[in-house]
């Protein structure tokens, strides 16, 4: 069967290291040291290699001598790992294909500090993936096991065979393990539905069949147990709910910051970290960013004042106590609970992205999830990534390539005091920089231009904390389902000193300028951890380089919707959940007329359409309208004219006026152009994509 090639819009670097490997703009692997010297990866006769030639998926490439060292894994087992030599001119040595296993694998990762076969972690170990009275582990191997912290842990096994990924069925992961009496575990998953299923697991590790558990009987199980199964923290939070909570100063801390009435001020951060000044409490019995974060910080201070004993089995079950009840502990109007929810429970509970840990820097590190034995640095670490921003990405990227000059970027972060929002969200607001995002910044733009309250309702102030500000961040996965992130002040530079932001920003860069656009950018890469964004082997990393390159998805992450999309006959998104395409053969005039009533509707309704383009298109002063591998974004240009069918083509790179009388405009290209629909309908090589029902 003929094996559909993806679309990609730019080339971008899916990983750097010692060297980076590129994906170019036809699907093929190149490696180099810069975007600029790349060279393409060949075997053989086969002088152009994508993930679908061999049904390998290239993972990372590092300088080895002269040449490079590839890694590769295989689409239909993950946990096979292959790695080749390749030349300083990227050809492979077919004698050197090896596959990576046991220990030549977990030599590999370590030297590099790459996850090759996507365990969660480095090497060999297990990874904890959750937290709590049972801690549910994975190891070098993908196998999941169970334990308590306080010796081996027990391999799952179905059938006899270790349980993994790939023996659940597609969209299921393990929610919940809880204890039995007498031995074993009860072990809870939820499918792609959002349906949970109980199994009995043996004492062995042996897993039962499973049954759905669903409505009324599932809320009386998580009552008994005391436990969020599904993770939707909807446990009720009754009048003297905190007696279950066993740890005495944690009891009294959590009831201390409930009661706390209405406009009462919070405490001074107990670790000495300064003043904390946020939005106050607006309802009884409910807690805030800033009693979370003091309460937090108290448990902390108690375990640095005690020779930083590990953090308890019991500190987490009562931590996981207060998740489990969700918007109805916390503060605010709506988002602001949702928010405080949804950060706290990753915090306690556990999550994907809690493997790793960037802190800005350009190598992650292991970090894992809470539990018994947790370090009271790890703990730290967690509280800083989920609630004050800390865990920012790495700062480097490959560069913008649709420049013509891609320029690799080393960043540093530096702090602003710049104000979120100036007079609002406007169009002008919007300008990409260096990193090759082009797609992400254009949907931000038009966003801007069409829904501009929509993008400032996915913001939550949290206020400030031992000097720095933070928000949180929502975005939406494939499903609508909500998801959030924090984000901190501190905001990639090119370099130390400089007083103006690397990457996407305001039209003049000011660090501390209007900084809502930096920040939803970062809150997008960080938000990579979290697995809902469609980043293929870049799933996971917290780095700007991870979000270089991609399609018009970004609209429906930043407003819950489908993004529906036109398509050549034969072309593909991939895997990418959050488009629907509709194959549109352009050289039928019948067809043409079809899509170019469609823009039309959509446009004269006030709405945004992506575009990508694949080709330059330029005006008679050689002044780009359209820049190849690139995208853009329109908007209408009359709303007034219920029928119109000019266009205005906006570059995420800024507004550009075309200079009067007509000549060459400044930066050679023009934002926006005049265009009509019919004009763009008929030029080959353009998506055009649009949020489902505006």
């Amino acid at each position: 069967m003929a094996i559909e090639q993806v679309e990609v819009l730019e080339p971008h670097a899916r990983h750097i290291g010692s060297a980076m490997l590129v994906i170019t703009a036809d699907g093929s692997w190149a490696v180099g040291t810069t975007m600029g010297n790349a060279v393409k990866v060949s075997l053989g006769d086969t002088t152009s290699i994508t993930d679908e030639t061999f049904a390998f998926s290239a993972v990372a490439v590092e300088k080895d001598g002269a040449g490079y060292r590839l890694f590769v894994r295989s689409d239909a087992d993950e946990d096979m790992i292959v790695q080749v030599a390749l030349d300083a001119q990227g050809r492979a040595d077919a004698a050197s294909l090896a596959v990576l296993q046991g220990a030549s694998l977990y030599a590999a990762e370590e030297q590099y500090k790459l996850d090759l076969n996507d365990s969660g972690g480095f090497g060999q170990g297990d990874v904890l993936l959750q937290g709590g009275a049972v801690n549910l582990y994975v190891n070098e191997l993908g196998h999941y096991r169970v334990g308590d912290g306080s010796g081996s842990a027990t391999t799952l096994t179905v059938g006899g065979v270790p349980l993994d990924d790939q023996l659940l069925a597609a969209g299921t992961e393990i929610v919940e393990v809880v204890a039995q009496a007498g031995g074993g575990w009860r072990l809870f998953t939820e499918d792609a539905t959002g349906t949970v299923f109980e199994a009995i697991v043996a004492a062995s590790g042996a897993v039962g069949a499973g049954s759905a558990v669903t409505g009324a009987a599932l809320d009386a199980l998580e009552q008994q147990l005391g436990v969020d199964i599904d993770g939707d923290n909807d446990l009720p939070a009754p009048a003297g709910w905190t007696s279950i909570i066993q740890t005495p100063s944690l009891r009294t801390a959590i009831e201390q910051a409930l009661s706390s009435a209405p406009g009462q001020a919070a405490a001074l951060a107990p670790d000495g970290a300064g003043p904390v000044s946020v939005p106050l409490a607006d309802a009884p019995n409910t807690m805030t960013h800033a009693e979370l974060v003091n309460m937090l910080r108290g448990i902390v201070s108690a375990h640095r004042a005690n020779n930083n004993v590990p953090i308890t089995a019991q500190e987490v079950a009562d931590l996981q106590a207060l998740a489990a009840r969700g918007t109805a502990a916390f503060a605010g109007n709506g988002a602001a609970a949702e928010y405080l929810s949804y950060v706290f429970s990753r915090l306690v509970e556990g999550s994907e992205a809690n493997r790793f840990y960037n802190g800005g820097s350009a190598q992650r590190s292991e970090l894992g999830s809470l539990a018994a034995g947790s370090s009271v640095d790890q703990f730290e670490k967690l509280i800083d990534k989920w609630l004050l921003g800390g865990d920012m990405p790495g700062a480097t990227t490959a560069g913008d390539s649709a420049t013509g000059a891609a320029k690799a970027v080393v960043a540093t972060y530096a702090k602003s005091s710049g104000a979120l929002f100036v007079d609002g969200i406007a169009l002008s607001d919007v300008n990409q920089g260096t990193a090759g995002d082009c797609y992400l910044i254009a949907a931000i733009g038009g966003l801007a231009a069409t829904k501009p309250t929509a993008l400032e309702t996915l913001f939550v102030e949290n206020g400030t904390v031992g000097g720095s500000r933070s928000w949180g961040v929502r975005l939406f996965d494939a499903q609508g389902n909500a998801h959030w992130v924090t984000v901190n002040d501190m905001l990639p530079v090119p370099e130390a000193g400089a007083s103006t932001v690397a990457y996407a920003g305001s039209a003049n860069k000011d660090l501390n300028g209007e900084i809502w656009v930096p920040l939803l950018e970062k809150a997008y890469a960080q938000a990579n951890t979290l697995g809902i964004l469609p980043r293929a082997e870049s799933r996971g990393q917290n780095t700007y380089a991870a979000i270089e390159g991609g399609q018009g998805d970004p609209l429906g992450a930043l407003v819950k919707s489908r993004v529906l999309a036109t398509a050549d006959p034969g072309s593909s998104y991939g895997d990418n959940g959050y488009i629907t395409a509709f194959p549109m053969d352009r050289t039928d005039p019948a067809v043409r007329a079809q899509l170019e009533a469609i823009l039309a509707s959509v446009l004269n309704a006030g709405k945004v359409v992506w575009l990508g383009v694949t080709t330059s298109f330029k005006d008679g002063f050689e002044n780009q309208l359209l820049v190849g591998s690139h995208a853009h974004f329109i908007i209408d240009a009359n709303p007034n004219d219920p029928n119109n069918t000019d266009v205005l083509v906006y570059n995420p790179w800024g507004l550009s006026a075309l200079p009067t009388p007509p000549g060459p405009a400044p930066g050679n290209f023009v934002s926006p152009a005049t265009m009509t629909i019919a004009q763009l309908v008929g030029i080959a090589g353009l998506d055009f994509m649009a949020l489902e029902g505006g």
